[in-house]
């Protein structure tokens, strides 16, 4: 898209369906709220200090809008 001159958030994708869950682990409210708790835990980074919600911005789509660098 990119090479055609079309920025990428131009495109109307449709939305994903809903992830699957095996029958014999549904989602509850208390494993809803454990992973919100882990996604922004610090402690699961190897030095303590960054969290995966520091990176996958939720109001970015869970994505890191950060530009990168090589």
């Amino acid at each position: 898209l990119i090479a055609a001159g079309l920025a990428a958030s131009a495109v109307a994708l449709p939305p994903l369906p809903p992830p699957p869950f095996p029958a014999q682990n549904l989602v509850t409210e208390p494993k809803r709220v454990l992973g919100k708790i882990l996604f922004w835990e610090e402690q699961l980074s190897s030095d303590n200090t960054i969290a995966c919600g520091t990176c996958h911005i939720p109001s970015a789509a869970g994505t890191d809008p950060r530009v990168g660098r090589n």
